[in-house]
């Protein structure tokens, strides 16, 4: 079984929410005896298009030990994972990624950044890399987690047959200036990548 935290709040600082959740879950709650648990990060602003996304997600988590993060195919993202990113122009059958039935069936792409719109987070890579930083602003969060494990020899894997619509800062856009925000996450990554030495 995993957890699925609403990945929304007034609070631009999440990480210590998400946290102690997972403390929660993991350490004192239900989840305490799962055995190689994880948790799901899934905004508001997010439609599963199938019933078999969490599952087909949590398939290619578990295909390797060291996955400690899946995501699916979207419309809208910072990441590769934007069906439209340049990444794909060039590849054959790239109008196919996100198709459960197509020519990617069963086909992931890792070692890449992933956003967390719709994260499955492996607790044991969570807890490797130290959780959430608690100082990134809202944009940054999943990235300087994911960061930590990455350089601790965790990976990541895109489903490339798995499609979640995204609206794209439906979730936050009351609360902040999605401009701003982005613009002081990525400075904020930026001197998390290169100035803390992780």
């Amino acid at each position: 079984p995993f957890v699925v935290y609403d990945n929304a709040s007034e609070d631009l600082s999440l990480a210590t929410l998400w946290n102690k959740l997972v403390y929660f879950w993991f350490e004192i709650g239900a989840g305490a005896n799962t055995p190689d648990p994880a948790f799901v990060l899934l905004n508001t602003d997010c439609f599963l298009q199938s019933d078999i996304t969490l599952p087909a997600m949590k398939t290619a988590l578990y295909a390797h030990p060291r996955h400690g993060f899946a995501g699916p195919m979207t419309d809208h993202a910072g990441a590769r994972q934007s069906i439209a990113d340049e990444t794909w122009k060039s590849m054959s059958g790239a109008e196919n990624l996100g198709d459960p039935d197509g020519p990617f069936a069963g086909k992931v792409f890792r070692g890449d950044y992933l956003s967390g719109f719709c994260l499955m987070v492996r607790l044991a890579a969570f807890l490797e890399a130290g959780r959430f930083p608690e100082d990134a602003p809202f944009y940054g969060q999943e990235s300087g987690l994911i960061h930590k494990a990455l350089i601790r020899g965790w990976t990541t894997v895109m489903c490339l047959d798995q499609y979640v619509e995204h609206l794209g800062g439906a979730t936050c856009q009351k609360y902040m200036d999605q401009a701003t925000e982005r613009e002081r996450g990525g400075a904020w990554f930026r001197d998390f990548t290169l100035g803390k030495g992780y």
